[in-house]
């Protein structure tokens, strides 16, 4: 800037430069207001920088400039002025800095850490800094030493609003419409690295904050790694070292209190926090080393529903206690969980199963869109569990557990469970008589046995197997099939956990027969979950609200209301009322209050669809895309797929995008993958979208998967994309016979592909679309059987022949009778009649 002239650089990036100037006193610049001799410059250091550096700039002024303004804070540094320049070329802008002679606390700190004075002096005037941020609504999102100043008085103060977002509401606690900025690496909170479950809140800036206080005490930081990946892996899953022995040990469960992974388990306010400090600093003037209770001063301001269950203990206690016996007694058992959708099940079992520390886990759920695939959710489940155990292997153990599973299976043809367990291919050499030997002929049920003795070996691989199968209400029937074999012998250790909606079966359903006739061989505990009643509601929104009494029961009883005591609807109408006012935190008495009215009048329905839709209409644009096309895929994505499809350069475009989605509980992380975090949200979303819509990315997602080199042509990856394709199945023209046919035979194959692993009902519907797109070739059906007489035969043989191998014989009798009248040749003849016979 003309204004001023730079004396000293004192930082420089490619992007950003800072550095101290002093005033040109015969400038025609209207800054001499300010008085000011010497300043800090803050702006970019591109000639012609692109509109996001600039806006920028701008954007940390306001931040800034608003927290000041707010708080006349005198640990916050001070933005005096926004410069702007524009020519015909350029444009400029420079954030203008009272200069107080500092320093910043990276530069300052020894080798081996600030004594225990010196760092409670900072400490303290850096939490009063943050607490002023937080106070004004605000989210640092890169609090590191770097960004901590101190002038020669000693004077700390927080600086560098550039990667600060202002939340949705001020003062509200909760940061719904948060752009997540990526702070420095080693500061990093785990729910900034967007791999985390975890909200994006006030509360990162704590975690940085503890990893701040542990480089002042250590003169390092706890985390270093060359790797970026490694580095977030760090910050998400190892635990802070030890503070130095000589330290207070209250200082290190502050500091360690600060830098716990789960947001929950931090200090909640800085007002705690800075309470600590201050009490810990007066004890150590006073040379009392006695430990306290930290956090008793930490009063709660964000609604945070955690992961405890509430009116479910009984339930976790039986399933619990079903567990020891299965440990105990070393055999089967097996525990049913049931509930309208949104009543805890999936919540409940994992409550169990993350107290589960030596026995192997598989989990598989089945899905309303997958019902065309055998055995999903069975096959997902070894296959996870399978390849975690690999991964997690060294060579000579590898080679231990192939010896297990050939020494297991003796010659039995294993090779057949390949494509829907790939992790076993690591097992099997394709010289070995495992490979070699033939499947036995009209063995329908081999699939299935192979299965049953999967299931049994990876139970004696770690003494017991706990297998959760999850929305059975969707199960094919073939996994039905499994369930019911998989008891035939019981001299294993295997808990098996089934979930299902039971407002979803119907009176005939092979589900509940299923159960009944495991309850004749195994012992099988039933859990209901109902709607939480008047009391236990009551206890939780105390809990959320942090109210040491029990809540206004005028307050309990309308949102029980509201909600029928269904957890998910209580949870999504409270989140709402929060974000409307109705419910909220006040700072000045640290309290939270109601607006009565407002709670009374609100106009929701009784179901509360329609909130859900309001919480999901919140986001439009690429987020809302994510959303769809989610929905669409209809299962847990895989991150750079849904990028590839969204047309994104790579996953971290994808998490930044979708980060707010995770943050109101829409969607969730599982590893590499992402979910919707609860069946109702993506069944709402994938209601509300058109048809049309829906058709056309089934569409995209359907030739996304055909060019997909690393998939199969066959098998369950072939079923997988034919079930994409009949999806869009509208898009045809009338009369556009080219496309008909390749649909017509694609499912003709995946029919195949499923008779192969014997699962008959799922090739059955195959076959029935091949014979309904037959048709739909020419408007008259001679015209079809004119035109296409050997597709059209093909297809009906095949749908004749399913019907025959599910013993429906009424069915498969009326098809071969229509065949015979179009049989033209001796060789059709026969054909039908050995069916027949």
């Amino acid at each position: 800037m003309d204004w001023y002239e730079p004396i000293d650089t004192l930082y420089c990036t490619k992007h950003t430069v800072i550095y101290k100037a002093k005033y040109i006193k015969n400038s025609s610049s209207r800054i001499n207001i300010l008085n000011e001799e010497v300043v800090i410059v803050k702006t970019h250091a591109e000639r012609n920088p692109s509109f996001e550096r600039l806006n920028g700039l701008r954007k940390e002024f306001n931040i800034a400039r608003s927290v000041y303004n707010s708080n006349n804070s005198s640990n916050i540094a001070e933005y005096l002025v926004l410069l702007e320049r524009r020519d015909e070329k350029y444009e400029k802008v420079a954030i203008i800095m009272r200069d107080t002679s500092s320093r910043n606390l990276a530069s300052i700190t020894p080798r081996l850490g600030f004594d225990v004075n010196t760092f409670f002096k900072i400490a303290i005037q850096v939490t009063k800094g943050i607490r002023s941020i937080h106070n004004c609504g605000i989210v640092h999102q890169d609090i590191k030493p770097s960004n901590i100043i101190l002038d020669e008085s000693g004077n700390a103060r927080v600086i560098d609003f550039g990667c600060g977002t202002k939340t949705n509401k001020e003062q509200d606690g909760k940061n719904v419409d948060v752009e997540p900025t990526y702070g420095t690496l080693s500061y990093v909170s785990p729910e900034q690295t967007g791999r985390t479950n975890h909200k994006m809140d006030f509360r990162t800036d704590f975690y940085s904050l503890g990893i701040t206080f542990y480089h002042m005490l250590t003169g390092s930081v706890p985390f270093v790694s060359n790797s970026i990946s490694k580095l977030y892996h760090l910050h998400i899953a190892t635990n802070l070292p030890q503070l130095p022995s000589h330290l207070p040990q209250v200082l290190n469960s502050i500091v360690n209190k600060l830098a716990n992974k789960n947001p929950q388990d931090r200090y909640q306010t800085a007002n705690g926090l800075l309470y600590d400090l201050e009490l810990l600093q007066h004890r150590l003037s006073n040379s009392n080393t006695e430990p306290f209770e930290i956090c008793t001063r930490d009063f709660y301001r964000l609604i945070d529903f955690g992961n405890q269950l509430y009116g479910r203990e009984e339930s976790l206690q039986q399933i619990q206690s079903s567990f020891q016996k299965t440990i105990l007694h070393k055999r089967v058992r097996v525990e049913v969980v049931k509930g309208y959708s949104g009543m805890g099940k999936s919540s409940l079992v994992s409550k169990l199963l993350s107290t589960i520390k030596k026995s192997n886990v598989a989990i598989g759920k089945y899905d309303q869109l997958e019902r065309n695939i055998t055995l999903s959710a069975i096959g997902n489940a070894l296959q996870t569990l399978l390849a975690e155990m690999i991964s997690n292997s060294n060579q000579q153990q590898l080679e231990c557990l192939q010896t297990k599973f050939i020494d297991f299976f003796k010659e039995e043809p294993v090779y057949l469970l390949v494509e829907m367990v790939p992790s076993l291919s690591i097992f099997l050499d394709s010289s070995h008589q495992l490979y070699n030997k033939p499947p036995p002929v009209d063995a329908k049920n081999i699939i299935i046995m192979l299965f049953c003795e999967l299931i049994r070996f990876v139970s004696n691989l770690n003494h017991s197997l706990v297998l959760f199968l999850d929305d059975m209400q969707w199960a094919d029937m073939e996994s039905l099939n499994l369930i019911k074999m998989l008891f035939e012998t019981t001299d294993y250790c295997m808990l098996l956990i089934l979930s299902y909606r039971d407002d979803q079966l119907t009176n005939d359903d092979n589900l509940s027969s299923t159960i009944d006739v495991i309850r004749d061989v195994v012992p099988v505990g039933t859990t209901t979950l109902n709607a939480l009643d008047i009391q236990t509601l009551s206890k939780w929104i105390s809990d959320l609200v942090h109210c040491d009494t029990m809540i206004d029961p005028k307050v309990v009883q309308i949102i029980h209301g509201k909600t029928g005591g269904n957890p998910f609807y209580v949870k999504l109408l409270i989140k709402t009322l929060f974000e409307d006012r109705t419910l909220w935190y006040d700072i000045s008495n640290n309290i939270w209050k109601w607006n009565m009215n407002a709670l009374r009048s609100a106009k929701y329905s009784d179901d509360l669809v329609d909130l859900m839709i309001a919480q999901i209409n919140k986001f439009s644009g690429t987020r809302r895309d994510v959303l769809t096309w989610l929905a669409c895929f209809g299962k847990p994505t895989k991150l750079f797929k849904l990028a590839s499809i969204m047309n994104m350069k790579d996953d971290q475009e994808l998490i930044d995008v979708i980060s707010p989605l995770v943050s109101e509980d829409l969607l969730l992380f599982v590893g590499n993958e992402i979910c919707f975090s609860h069946d109702k949200v993506r069944e709402t979303v994938y209601a509300e979208l058109e048809l049309v819509q829906r058709a056309l990315k089934h569409n995209v997602i359907a030739q996304n998967l055909r060019s997909d080199p690393t998939r199969s042509t066959t098998g369950r990856d072939l079923c997988e994309l034919v079930n994409h394709m009949n999806q869009c199945k509208s898009l045809i023209r009338h009369g556009d016979h080219e496309s008909l046919l390749e649909l017509l035979r694609y499912n003709i194959s995946a029919g195949l592909a499923a008779q192969k692993t014997f699962a008959f009902s799922i090739s059955l519907n195959y076959y029935k679309t091949a014979v309904d797109l037959f048709f739909e070739l020419y408007d008259q059906q001679e015209d079809c059987w004119s035109h296409f007489r050997d597709l059209g035969f093909e297809s009906h043989m095949k749908l004749a022949t399913s019907y025959l191998q599910l013993d429906n014989y009424s069915e498969a009798t009326i098809v071969f009778d229509m065949l015979l009248t179009r049989a033209i040749s001796r060789a059709e003849l026969v054909a039908v009649y050995n069916k027949m016979i």
